[in-house]
């Protein structure tokens, strides 16, 4: 009798989830290495285990492709290496999206940002054979030091562009949804903007598991949603360098430029821009 009674209060359990649960196909769109795969890999498993087919669109871009591409070519000495066509290989997720805003569907987009200048560090290193070909040489020959590396990173000034103007050039251009119209409550680490259809929700990566697990379950209504942690680049053949560069400062005048943008400046706080600078010139190695 108890194994019936249990069983029945899970399979109602599971049958108030599956009708509670958002619906609409759910677009998960933001700059690289922000945390996004985790997201992704989270709610789609949230969905899974309430058997509940909900698409979940991964993408980085909606707009603005020819200035992504230029600047990506202007940092990268290979760049059949890099991004190659993504027009035509976001265009399906893009289509969708505009399609559902366009019909006047109900749309959930989660975005994700981060501290500008770790973001720009390990996007750095995740496509550290797209910045330096020959790396591998130049590693046997002893030519990647520390301050070697701090060279070549700071020497990429284009391919951060697109990161800081990401909100202006993916969300606002492409939506016609301006973030920074809004003040950002830096204190929960989220917030959330409506217009007509759209809702979007914005959160920091470092709040992720802070504040960012309560306001998902809430945004997607699924009360069993947890965080999964996967994509952190201990797999990758740069790892060891990627610690390497964390033992050299970053110079002032790259993390001051940094942190004037307009997306370090909303999404945090003086204190926190503060720490960052100096955690950045003061490397525990």
């Amino acid at each position: 009798m108890k194994l019936f009674v249990k069983d029945f209060l899970n399979a109602l359990k599971l049958r108030m989830a599956k009708v509670h649960a958002q619906r609409s196909p759910i677009f998960v769109l933001q700059m690289g290495r922000v945390g996004s795969t985790s997201v992704v890999s989270a709610i789609s498993q949230a969905y899974q285990e309430i058997d509940c087919p909900v698409a979940v669109h991964h993408n980085h871009y909606i707009a603005n492709y020819q200035k992504v591409q230029e600047r990506a070519r202007q940092d990268l000495e290979d760049y059949s290496l890099a991004l190659g066509d993504i027009e035509r290989v976001d265009r399906g997720v893009r289509e969708t999206l505009l399609a559902q805003v366009e019909k006047n569907h109900p749309v959930k987009i989660i975005s994700l940002v981060r501290d500008p200048v770790a973001r720009n560090v390990s996007t750095f290193f995740f496509a550290f054979s797209q910045f330096v070909p020959d790396w591998k040489e130049k590693e046997t020959q002893g030519l990647l030091s520390a301050s070697a590396l701090n060279v070549i990173f700071e020497g990429k000034r284009h391919f951060i562009q697109t990161a800081f103007h990401w909100f202006d050039e993916q969300i606002k251009d492409g939506l016609g949804l301006d973030v920074y119209a809004v003040p950002f409550d830096a204190a929960r680490g989220w917030q959330v903007y409506k217009q007509g259809p759209v809702e979007l929700l914005v959160l920091r990566m470092e709040d992720l598991y802070r504040t960012g697990e309560a306001i998902l379950r809430q945004f997607l209504h699924l009360p069993a949603f947890k965080m999964v942690k996967v994509n952190t680049g201990e797999e990758r053949e740069s790892y060891e360098l990627y610690r390497r560069f964390l033992t050299h400062p970053i110079s002032q005048e790259y993390l001051e430029m940094t942190y004037a943008t307009k997306l370090a400046r909303h999404f945090y706080t003086e204190a926190e821009i503060a720490q960052s600078i100096h955690r950045w010139r003061n490397p525990k190695g």
